[in-house]
């Protein structure tokens, strides 16, 4: 039985932490299935007793890296995607624009319901994903993606902090309150990482990619130590009969 980690290319950060640990499971492996823009369809669907992937990127590397077709009840899973928000951020749009609760003088205001129905169409298909999961009795966690670089959204698309950190404060807490509420374990950012507004610490911050072309919203390989060390700490408690195994 393998120990799986994977999910959009926020996993990249995890595979270079867990190669610098000194002390983890030979039978981790972890590897990304495709980009998180495939997250908004309906990426997989449930057969019999594993959910097999509909999306053909992400068939072809979960075959590739495990030999598998689909998730099912034979290896432990880890799953990160949720709460990577930059589909919701990304644009002009909350530069002219902030939600409601907030009361700011010249930006469109943002009704909560409408904010709410944002949210829930950008989660909609991976809870559908990990609901079906859940169905087939698949061993699995979520771990959450790293914490939203203000650089990105702030720095650079002129998002106010206070607009950024509500909206994306509103995004996690919806999808880590929907995890836990279906008793899936969630494995949630190390705090060290976190700043004072819910964003990433520019010391765990990829501003390189490995062409030399600037990194948008991804951590490095310092995140991903600390991150996958969390990861293998849950999946030990979360399934401590698998954990003998290894």
């Amino acid at each position: 039985m393998s120990i799986y980690v994977t999910g959009n290319s926020h996993v990249g950060a995890l595979a270079q932490g867990f190669a610098s640990l000194k002390t983890k499971p030979d039978d981790m492996k972890i590897f990304a299935l495709g980009s998180g823009a495939h997250e908004l369809t309906e990426f997989a669907e449930r057969q019999g007793d594993q959910v097999v992937m509909r999306n053909p990127d992400y068939a072809k590397n979960l075959f590739a890296q495990t030999g598998l077709k689909g998730v099912g009840q034979n290896h432990v899973w880890v799953f990160v995607m949720g709460s990577h928000n930059s589909r919701i951020l990304r644009g002009h749009f909350w530069r002219n624009a902030a939600p409601s609760t907030l009361q700011m003088v010249g930006k469109r205001p943002v009704s909560e319901g409408l904010l709410t129905a944002m949210i829930e169409g950008d989660q909609e298909k991976i809870r559908d994903f990990l609901s079906d999961v859940k169905r087939v009795g698949a061993r699995f966690l979520v771990a959450a993606c790293p914490p939203t670089r203000r650089d990105r959204f702030c720095d650079e698309q002129g998002i106010p902090v206070e607009v950024l950190r509500y909206v994306n404060g509103r995004a996690c807490d919806a999808f880590f309150q929907w995890v836990t509420e279906q008793e899936i374990p969630l494995v949630r950012p190390p705090e060290e990482c976190i700043d004072e507004n819910g964003f990433l610490r520019p010391e765990f911050t990829k501003f390189k990619t490995a062409s030399g072309s600037p990194d948008p919203h991804h951590a490095n390989a310092a995140y991903g130590e600390l991150m996958t060390s969390r990861i293998i700490k849950a999946v030990r408690d979360a399934y401590p009969d698998v954990w003998k195994l290894h």
